[in-house]
């Protein structure tokens, strides 16, 4: 499946609104989700009264994640960046990989967080893409911990797809999706595009767009970095030759999948 619908035909606007409004409907729980987890992190703070060494503990093993761009510390580092005991480091955390695991998780939670409030603030599609653009823009940047979660948070993505419908990256998949959806009524976006794929595609271009612009001579923090990837997704980069080409080849494909022998039971 590509980024255009397989047998589109004319989509009015009412057809546009029916499919954000059904988006909208998803978006708003992943919203909820989002806000969720906001709620619980809060309560936990008023009623735990050692969230803030907890908080203090992952302050200090960002730090060295940040300055090393992995999570190549010991725990003794952070212990004495903390001015605390191992064995009062380990009470909190019961080794490195948790406590990775947990300054991870709490990086992926606070940019769904971003994602979501964005999202609901802006006035028009287009300036939530161009806001959640510059979000990407700034969150994603090499060797940082939310570059690093979102890493791990892939590899660890499960095949079963049931699993992972909570996942803060189909969040920000929805949340992406509805504005897409919401931008055809706009005008913005040709009525004919999966939103999905397209939301998929986005977020792909803006994370690792985001982590790799070094690589190529880019600035991870320049301001109009996001403005440049949204520009190629809004614009593309093909010629009128490439997507006829496109085309015929999707053309050619259907027609040999119709030719292909039944399998055999």
């Amino acid at each position: 499946m590509g980024l255009i619908k397989e047998g589109h035909s004319a989509v009015n606007t009412t057809d546009l609104v029916g499919r954000s409004l059904d988006a909208g409907e998803a978006v708003q729980k992943a919203v909820g989700r989002a806000l969720g987890r906001q709620h619980r992190v809060r309560s936990s703070i008023k009623t735990n009264k050692s969230s803030a060494t907890r908080e203090r503990i992952m302050r200090a093993a960002e730090g060295l994640m940040v300055e090393r761009g992995g999570v190549g510390f010991q725990m003794s580092e952070v212990s004495d960046l903390c001015h605390m005991s191992k064995g009062a480091l380990y009470y909190y955390f019961s080794d490195r990989d948790d406590l990775a695991n947990a300054v991870f998780d709490a990086e992926l939670d606070s940019f769904a967080d971003e994602v979501a409030h964005q999202a609901l603030d802006s006035s028009s599609a287009l300036e939530a893409l161009v806001q959640l653009a510059a979000v990407f823009a700034k969150r994603f940047r090499s060797g940082t911990p939310l570059a690093l979660g979102m890493v791990r948070q892939l590899t660890h993505f499960q095949e079963d797809l049931a699993a992972n419908r909570d996942s803060r990256i189909v969040d920000v998949v929805l949340i992406l999706a509805h504005q897409i959806e919401r931008a055809k009524t706009e005008g913005f976006v040709r009525p004919e595009i999966d939103a999905t794929m397209a939301a998929i595609s986005v977020c792909g271009a803006f994370t690792f767009g985001s982590i790799t612009a070094g690589a190529y001579g880019g600035t991870p923090n320049d301001p109009q970095l996001s403005l440049h990837v949204l520009q190629i997704v809004m614009s593309g980069m093909g010629t009128p030759n490439a997507v006829e080409a496109l085309a015929k080849l999707d053309a050619k494909d259907a027609q040999e999948e119709g030719n292909a022998p039944e399998p055999k039971a």
